[in-house]
């Protein structure tokens, strides 16, 4: 209970060392946009890859094919979103 009390009264008086918090949110946050980052670059390549593959084909995009496109790409869209301050 004491060390509560101590740490309650550090934080009051703003000399509470909150550098090692600090430093474990940063690093969540470098996780969360290393992760981010990875599945732009995946939806990316996998809507690049779709179009590619049609492309050489010389066919149409089917109905199906092109909602998933679209899902990918309103995906895409709503990551990138996120991760702009």
């Amino acid at each position: 209970m004491s060390l509560a009390r101590d740490l309650i009264d550090a934080a009051r008086r703003g000399t509470l060392d909150c550098s090692a918090l600090q430093a474990h949110q940063q690093a969540a946050q470098n996780r969360t946009d290393t992760d981010r980052n990875a599945q732009l670059r995946v939806l990316l390549e996998d809507i690049r890859g779709l179009d590619a593959l049609f492309a050489h084909a010389g066919i149409p995009m089917d109905v199906m094919t092109a909602a998933k496109r679209a899902a990918w790409i309103a995906e895409y869209n709503t990551l990138r979103q996120e991760g702009q301050p």
